[in-house]
């Protein structure tokens, strides 16, 4: 009679909870390795103003908006007011924002972000760009310099006093020539009187 040999025992499997916790650790690095790419920031844009960030009111002024991608979203925001903001897109590296009709309450710090197709995270803000709207009074918060309103003032005043001035040494002259004229005449009058009593 053959005796079988004892068969090797199988390896023993992984428990559950081993297998569980592997697959926990193989979550983690992937979260953890998602997170480092989007934690990766979009280079931050540059805005400027067409054709000046000091306009006068009811004109026009164009923000634009440089961005380092083509077909990106870009915002336009403003400063000390969340609920300014303006969206669209773009295909280029550059969004145009239009500003019509603008007015003294217009005016303050306007920034721009960019977002990609690929990165549903804005990047960062643009520089701030403050933009002055002149409202001929305190001009934007900056008042106009006085010696233009000023000239007009010395001018007129000059005139008035040199007018014056004339006006009197007239009247001088006439109370002189007045004055000195009798004397004239009683000279005139004893000249021809002794010239006549000279003659035969």
């Amino acid at each position: 009679m053959c005796m079988k040999s004892p068969r090797r025992r199988k390896r023993a499997m992984d428990p559950p909870e081993l297998k569980l916790q592997m697959s926990v650790m193989n979550s983690r690095l992937c979260l953890c390795y998602g997170d480092e790419e989007d934690d990766e920031e979009l280079p931050r844009p540059s805005i400027s103003a067409w054709p000046s960030s000091e306009v006068k009111p009811k004109s026009n002024v164009t923000l634009r908006c440089r961005t380092h991608f083509q077909n990106v979203t870009v915002t336009l925001g403003k400063l000390h007011n969340s609920g300014y903001q303006r969206e669209l897109r773009s295909a280029g590296k550059e969004a145009e924002f239009h500003l019509t009709n603008l007015q003294p309450e217009d005016a303050g710090g306007y920034f721009c972000a960019y977002r990609t197709a690929a990165s549903p995270r804005w990047s960062a803000k643009s520089q701030h760009l403050q933009l002055v709207v002149t409202d001929g009074v305190g001009g934007g918060g900056e008042i106009p310099p006085r010696s233009s309103n000023s000239k007009p003032i010395i001018l007129t005043t000059l005139s008035c006093l040199s007018i014056s001035l004339l006006f009197v040494s007239i009247y001088f002259i006439y109370r002189c020539t007045q004055q000195a004229w009798p004397d004239t005449k009683k000279e005139i009058h004893e000249k021809c009187t002794l010239g006549a009593g000279d003659m035969p």
